[in-house]
Order: C-alpha cells, then structure tokens, then sequence
C-alpha cells in the first residue's frame, strides 16, 4: 500500500466524518428550530391555521394584519389533503381553513383555549375581543349590520365560486399532475374519508354539465353587476373607512378571474379594488396568489402571505370562454343597486323588528333571474328582511337582528357570540356540502330553482354524504354538549341539521332499502336508539323550550320526507293513489302529514272549515264563504286555482313539494295563512275520524247524492294528471263502490260526518246538501251566513250570488296557472243528470250498484233531511 493511497483514504474517512458532522448538527438546528417554532406557537395568543389560495383564510389574515394583533401561522395544505388529518380535525371537524386558535388569561395555566372556525365568526369575535384595536366595524348598528349584509353577499358568491374552482381550477390541476392510477391508488382519491374521496373524485372526473357551469357564471355576472352599480361614487362600501365589508370583498374577487369572470366588464368595481389595493396599506406586491391571463391590474399582487403563494398559471385558457361571454354579455341585464325597491317583508314597526308580517316566497316561480327578487336577494337566498330603513338576507343576520335588545343573549360575552356565530357557520356549510346535495338528488323538486335540475348525477351516491352528516357533523355536537353545551342562539341552527342528519341516516345507514312510501321512524326516536342519547335529550329539551323551534324542524322534517318513488297503482289502468289509516287519499297526501297536523296544528275559534267529499261542491262553498265574509266584494276573492290559496287545503299544502302540480301553496307552522275579516278558511276531504285538528273550527259540510257524485268524480280522475287514471267509467264504477277512490267510501264519509253534525251544536257544524244549494242558493247562503255570524242584506245577497254562479266561477278560472283549472265548472253544478238518457254516464246496472252498496242503508235521519230528490232514493227508473 501506498502512502498516496493510505492518506487519500484518511481524507475519504475524513470527509465523510465531517459531512455526518455536517448533517447532525443541521438535524440539530432543524429539530432547534421545529422546537422553538412549537414552542413559539404555544406561547402565541392566537394562532391562524390558513391555507394561501383560500379567500376565507385571507379574509381572517388581513384582518389580523390591519388589528396590528401578533400571531403565529400554520399552513395547511389543502390540495395535500392536509386537512383531514386528525390533529386538524380535532380543531375543525368539517377539516376548513381557517381556524383561529386562541389562549387569553394573564398565567399560563390558566389561559382558556378557544377554537374558532367559519371566517365570519372569527373576525367578529376579533373585533370584539380586542375593542383597543383599529376597528373594522362601525359602532352604529345600521351601519354595522351593512357590513355584516356585504359579508353575506361575499358569502352567497362563494357558494357559486367554490364548485366553479373546484372543477376548473382543482381539477385540471389534479388531471395534471396524477394519472387516474396514482389518483385513486396514492392521491386525494385515496382518502379513507368516503365523503372526502367522493369529492374528490368528482373533481377529478369533472361530473358536472356546461349548463351547470354557465348557470353559476351567470349568477356571479349578475351579483357583480349589482355590485359595480352600488360602489359607483364611493370610496367604500360602508362609511368613509376601510371595513369588513372591503375586506370581503377583495378577498373574494381574487377567485374570480380563474374561473371565467371578466372583472374588467365592471370598470367601477375594479377601479375600486385596484384602489383599496393602492391605498389601504394591506395589499403589497410582490406576492402572487394567482397568475391569470385577462387578470386586471389590481390582481397583480395579493394579500401579504409570508411566502410566495405559487404561481402556476389556471389550467384553463381563456378561449374557451369567449363565445359563452358573448353569450353572457346579450344576456346581462341592466345593473341592479344591492338596495330593496320593493317591500317583501315589512316591519310594523322601525323600533320593534320581532313583530313582522310574514310573506312565503315560492323560490319555483320567482327564480333568482327576477329583476326585482334580485334587488333583494342578488343570489335568491331566504329568508328576507324588509324594513323601512334597509333589507337584509340571510338566516343568521335576519334572526340577530330581529333579536330585542333586552334580550339575555345580547349581554354574552364575546366568545358566547362567538360560538354561536360558528355554529351558524356550522349549520350553513353542513347544508352546502351535505344537505343540499341530497335534497337535489334525492327530491323530485330542487329548493334553489328549477334549472338547478342540471346538476342532477345519474350516479349520485347518497352514502358518502349520509356517513358525514351522520358522524362528522353530530360527532362535533356531541363533543360540544360534553363540554360547554351549545349556545342557546346556535341552537336554532344546529337543532334542524340534527333531526335532517337522523332521518337521512335512519333511511340509508340503518334500513338499507330506500322505501319513501312508508314510514319513517321519528329522528328523535333514532338518536336515542342509534347510540345518540346525549344529543336525543338536548334537542328534546330545546324543542320543548321553545315550541316554535319544535314545530319548524318537524315542518323541515316533513319536507325532507317527501316520497321520490311514484305511489303504488290501482291495477292495469294505473291510478295513483296513498294510503293513509286504511283510506284511499290522493297521491300527494301523506300519512304523517295527516299525525302531524293532528299532533301540532291548532285551529282558532274563528276558523271556518268547509269538508265535503270530493266533487260534491267545495270550490263552490269555498266561493260563498270567501264571498261573505268580504260582503260580497269579488274583487277580494281570487278565481280558481287561486282561490285555493285563501282556502287551503291542509293536508295536501303542508310541507308538500309541487312536484304533481296543482294549485295548492305550500304552508307550514311558519306561514302566514290569510285572514278574511279577521278569519281563516280551510277546505278538507278528510273523513269525519280523519280530520283532527278542527276542534274550535266551524264545519260546513255539503252532501251530494253519488250518482251525481260518480260522475263528476269519473271526469275529475280522467282530467287530473296526478292521477295517470286510464279506465273506463265501469272500472271506475267498481272502484267507486268499493270506496278505492281518493278519501274512501262515499256512504262512511257522508254518514260519518251526519252522525257529528247531529251529535253536535248546530253552531259547530252546518249540514247542507248540494241539491238544495242548487235549487235554491238565496235560502242557503243566508243560512250559511247566520252560521257564520257574519251580516247579510239583500245587497250583499246579491253580490254573493252573482259571483258564485257557475258561470262566473267558470268565466274567472284561470286555466293558465293550471289547465284543467275549468274542469271542475264543466257539468254546471247538474242536478240529476246522471242517466246516460240525460247526458251523464250511469246505466241503469251502474245505478242499481250504486243503490246497493250506499242508498239503501243510510240512516233514516239522513234520508229524511235530505231533498225530496230521486237521486238520494233507490232508483225506480220511471222517473227517467
């Protein structure tokens, strides 16, 4: 061995010795340095978990950055799937940036640990708990709930923007960098969360439509015309100062250009966005958080994150949205001021907003293209506050500020209201990622719209959405009420979400076969046997505290309840129909309609009940009570279907879906029934045992013989799509005769009510027969009028018969809003003209059918108080 040899072998021991040296002692700065960091973080006051490419996160950030508050940042990487690791989750549930931790108390054993999440909640609380700081809401407070109406306008647009970004930013971003392979095998799609990697694989699959992508583009060019028109002039949204509002708003529109907004078709809103940007002392450059090609100048630079925010440019060219601006921009209707024209909702009162009268907008119809519904509502969120002074949207602010001001929960303390404010935030992403999804889905009819039908996914898996409402969002709860409880304004949210989360899982998770025809176990019930006591006991308690609490959840239950399956049918000929308590209804009447009604609805003294059996005259009577009790003013009486909305029929209204069609509004505990003089007027098929929530109502029942009856009832089944009948009229005889058309036997049903109306106070129920309305209406009315105590002179006698005539009835119907809306006027109200001889459809086998199964046996008492008519007396035939 050579000397050059054995020292060339020493330098390589050597060398390698010192870059071992090397590495542990850059191990040791770097374990150093992650020590003195975990150290650091705490110590700190507040520590803000962000994500750089997350508005919200920015919002909370810049924030900070303007309170001139000293804290630590964490980054979490959200397209890592950073997020749902455990030790997030256990700040955050929903695994959402940003969460604010917070450690207030002057030693550090007795520092209280807050954890904050939904952005809003935090940078309240921010305000509040450190009221030394530069503030960023105004102390007025019309002024500051301007502010908090502009965050839930920043709000509305997010919910629009998040799913565009997910598709056309996160997706080719993801298609980008995995092979679907490694996507499901190692990436994001790999998630041991179901909930988690079903999300993710629809981003990566992109299973959405170009309808449902133009559809959100549309309604974000819309807000921000809004928006242009409303900043045009000012310096800043709210006052003469930098506020939340701006903040918001700046935060957010740094999304927008990725997705397809044209920011610079709305020269007033980006000139004051380029300005905040130049002026506020907040926005440096130097820091991109997103590089875009048409991108205006003021998105040249972000907010301030402590490193470079990435700079990869969208994976969506902007050719690809030419020709759909085009299309947008001879679409684009003039711009709209963010302030009310018109009055929705009024207050009685500036000083007291908690009276208010309250008016049901049907989303359906009215749609968030309305003109006028989007001066209020630019994203057609409900509900809506209208007061002389201002309008407000949006569940949280509408209940806060509705809220008296000697009300207890005005003097919580700033975490208190803070909590609460979370969980409102809570509740509203549990219905944007989970709720929402499975109602579109799941119901026939979408709540948001009608052209929201184009987000329907042929392979829609509720499962995944189920097991998060189920385990996620109640395990959070759960945790809650083991700790400090929920606070008593949370409540009002978190309670809905609870009872939906139960009755999804009760149909999913727990039964395994998706029968909605049948009953459903009650969500109370399934929490406490589902291994949820703690929860079952709480949301009893807060129901039972506040009553109407209880009733509007059990309305929400309802109307997520609804049937998607098409009823069972009657044999080949296919006529829909429900059971309920072993009578036939119509398809659109639900068993628990019917137990809750009877359980929850309470009737006044004053309320006028109009029942009959179907087809013998209740549109008809509906009329002439209307008519009455406005002294025979037509003009206050709708005409057909319409009227059916001053009269509604409850158990077909309440909480039901349009889905049939018809003319029935939608009513629940919340509702403003109309009044006449002072008074409500219901319409009912129900069987005497059936209708249950009547006990301090006046009844005016009408019979009709059942000939007349059949006929009728033949026509209305065959003109009445809900139905899909396709019989003839002697299958229809025999289904007649078995009582297996809708509200059962004609003979129970009539004798039914007989027996209470003679078992009764002739103040409590008014028995009347068709045949003697028809032949003479001027005795009847004022006899109904004396039922009904309300005054009738010949002037008013005559009003009322000259517009409840059939052919003014008919004339007025209005066949537009429903087709067979005339169907009903079509016989003239006839009298006798049941024979095939007189034009009807009853052979003398169909008469002698009818005979047997119903005339023969009625009670004397019935046979004598009715008309000296051959059409309520077995037929002879000799009289035809």
């Amino acid at each position: 061995m050579t000397p050059s040899f054995f020292f060339q072998r020493i330098a390589a021991v050597a060398g390698l010795v010192a870059v071992g040296l090397a590495a542990a002692s850059l191990t040791r700065r770097r374990r150093r340095r992650r020590k003195r960091r975990r150290r650091q973080i705490a110590d700190a006051e507040l520590v803000l978990y962000y994500f750089r490419r997350s508005p919200c996160a920015r919002r909370v950030w810049a924030t900070l950055t303007l309170k001139k508050l000293a804290f630590e940042a964490i980054e979490v990487n959200l397209l890592k799937g950073e997020q749902r690791r455990a030790e997030f989750l256990a700040l955050n549930p929903q695994g959402k940036v940003p969460v604010l931790v917070a450690r207030r108390g002057s030693k550090k054993k007795k520092k209280k640990k807050l954890v904050l999440y939904e952005s809003q909640a935090i940078c309240e609380w921010l305000e509040e708990a450190y009221p030394d700081s530069p503030a960023l809401y105004p102390k007025d407070r019309e002024e500051r709930f301007d502010v908090l109406q502009w965050q839930q306008w920043e709000l509305g647009l997010a919910e629009e923007v998040w799913p565009l970004s997910r598709q056309q930013v996160d997706g080719p971003a993801w298609r980008a960098t995995w092979s679907r392979r490694a996507f499901y095998a190692r990436g994001p799609g790999a998630s041991a969360d179901p909930f988690y990697a079903a999300k993710a694989e629809k981003i990566y699959e992109a299973k959405v439509s170009d309808a449902w992508r133009r559809r959100r583009l549309r309604k974000i060019e819309q807000a921000l015309a809004g928006l242009d028109a409303t900043i045009r002039g000012r310096q800043f949204f709210v006052g003469d100062r930098l506020t939340q509002a701006d903040i918001s708003a700046y935060a957010r529109a740094t999304k927008l250009p990725q997705n397809g907004v044209r920011l610079d078709r709305y020269p007033h809103a980006a000139a004051y966005l380029e300005r905040l940007r130049r002026t506020s002392g907040l926005f440096s450059k130097g820091d991109r958080a997103y590089f875009v090609e048409w991108r205006p100048a003021f998105l040249s630079s972000a907010c301030a994150f402590p490193r470079d925010a990435g700079r990869r440019k969208s994976a969506i060219p902007s050719s690809r949205f030419q020709q759909q601006q085009q299309q947008q921009q001879q679409q684009q209707q003039r711009p709209l001021v963010l302030r009310p024209s018109t009055t929705i909702l009024r207050t009685r009162s500036a000083a007291a907003v908690a009276a208010i009268d309250v008016a049901r907008i049907d989303a359906r119809p009215v749609g968030w293209t309305t003109e006028e519904w989007r001066r209020l509502t630019p994203f057609g969120e409900l509900p809506v506050l209208v007061t002389p002074r201002r309008c407000l949207y949006g569940a949280r602010l509408v209940a806060e500020y509705s809220r008296d001001d000697d009300d207890d929960e005005k003097n919580e303390s700033a975490d208190a209201r803070a909590l609460s404010r979370r969980w409102c935030g809570w509740a509203r992403t549990a219905w944007f990622y989970q709720l929402r999804p499975l109602r579109l889905h799941l119901l026939d009819v979408p709540l948001g719209g009608v052209d929201e039908a184009s987000e329907e996914d042929p392979s829609f898996d509720p499962l995944p959405y189920v097991r998060e409402l189920w385990t996620t969002r109640l395990d959070a709860v759960d945790a809650a009420l083991r700790e400090d409880g929920v606070p008593s304004f949370g409540t009002l949210f978190v309670v809905p979400v609870v009872a939906l989360a139960a009755l999804y899982a009760e149909r999913f998770l727990f039964d395994g076969r998706v029968e909605f025809l049948r009953p459903t176990r009650p969500w109370r019930e399934t929490l406490a046997l589902r291994g949820r006591e703690r929860i079952a006991t709480w949301a009893d308690a807060a129901c039972a505290e506040r009553p109407a609490l209880g009733r509007a959840v059990a309305d929400l239950v309802l109307r997520h309840d609804q049937p998607t399956g098409r009823p069972p049918v009657v044999d080949e000929h296919g006529m829909a129909y429900a059971m309920v308590e072993d009578v036939v209804h119509p398809p659109f009447v639900r068993a628990d309609v019917v137990t809750h009604l009877a359980r929850n609805f309470e009737s006044e003294p004053g309320d006028v009940v109009v029942a009959t059996y179907p087809k013998c005259g209740t549109t008809w009577m509906q009329q002439i009570v209307l008519l009455l009790l406005h002294r025979g003013d037509a003009t206050r009486v709708k005409p057909h279907p319409a009227l059916q909305t001053q009269a509604p029929w409850l158990e077909a209204c309440w909480a039901r879906t349009r889905r049939f069609g018809g003319p029935c509004p939608y009513v629940d505990s919340i509702s403003r029934i109309e009044r006449h003089a002072g008074r409500r007027v219901f319409k009912t098929h129900a069987p005497k045992h059936l209708c249950r929530y009547h006990r301090r109502a006046k009844i005016i029942y009408v019979a009709r013989n059942p000939k007349d009856c059949c006929n009728s009832f033949y026509a209305h089944l065959k003109a009445l799509p809900p139905y899909r009948y396709t019989g003839d009229f002697d299958h229809f005889v025999r289904l007649f005769l078995d009582g297996r058309v809708e509200h059962g036997s004609w003979r129970d049903h009539h004798v039914g009510w007989w027996e209470y109306a003679r078992s009764s106070s002739p103040r409590v129920c008014c028995f009347l027969f068709f045949e003697d309305l028809k032949a003479n209406p001027a005795t009847l009315i004022r006899r109904v009028a004396d039922f009904l105590d309300v005054p009738c002179d010949e002037k008013v006698l005559r009003a009322v018969l000259d517009a409840s005539s059939f052919d003014e009835m008919k004339k007025a119907a209005s066949p537009s809003t429903m087709p067979q809306a005339t169907s009903r006027f079509r016989s003239g109200g006839a009298v006798g003209r049941w024979h095939v001889s007189k034009g009807g459809l009853i052979t003398d086998a169909n008469a002698a059918a009818i005979d047997a199964a119903f005339l023969n046996d009625l009670p004397p008492d019935l046979v004598r108080a009715a008309p000296p008519d051959s059409s309520w007396t077995p037929s002879t035939l000799s009289h035809l």
